[in-house]
């Protein structure tokens, strides 16, 4: 409940900072920046916790040994938390989920079962969305910072015209360019 508190306002921090034209870009960015790490942490978590899921429906819940290794759960200890902490066990986890998540595929962990077919292929759907939410964002907010670029460097090439012909000093107005630079 609280990771959804959190993406919730980023939500409207986000939204907030692009209705508010006064907000400075640097901010807008930090906002989107931090919820797409907060979302892709969130996702990560998710699919890790799915990982068990499949774990405890297909060897029962109550199961403390496995008597055959499966090639989705090959390490025992690891799923079970015989012989390691539950840090260990969720770090494993946290792994599987990223690896599966980035669209490598982990060759420690095969599925061979359709309920562990199903969840990678749901974790790797999943990953490729997020990929190509995160790319669309980056690609956003380079192509900002480019028009925003591309503005100031017109402005500047329209004012060194208009100072040029009202005989500026070259003296004032590096100073006039500089002021405008600093504040855009």
């Amino acid at each position: 409940a609280a990771i959804f508190r959190v993406l919730y306002f980023c939500r409207c921090a986000e939204n907030g900072a692009i209705l508010q034209r006064a907000t400075s870009q640097h901010w807008r960015t930090t906002v989107t920046v931090s919820y797409l790490l907060v979302t892709l942490t969130y996702v990560t978590h998710v699919a890790a916790c799915l990982w068990f899921i499949v774990a405890r429906v297909e060897l029962g819940y109550g199961t403390t040994t496995i008597d055959e290794p499966s090639e989705f759960f090959p390490d025992s200890s690891l799923l079970l938390g015989q012989k390691t902490s539950w840090l260990v066990c969720y770090i494993r986890a946290v792994y599987w989920a990223w690896v599966n998540l980035a669209g490598n595929g982990n060759v420690e962990s095969v599925p061979t079962q359709p309920l562990e077919i199903c969840a990678t292929l749901l974790v790797h759907f999943c990953g490729a969305s997020l990929y190509a939410i995160v790319t669309g964002h980056v690609v956003s907010i380079l192509e900002e910072l480019t028009q925003k670029e591309n503005r100031v460097g017109n402005d500047l090439a329209e004012l060194r015209e208009f100072m040029d012909e009202c005989e500026l000093p070259s003296s004032e107005q590096e100073r006039i360019m500089h002021g405008y630079i600093v504040q855009n």
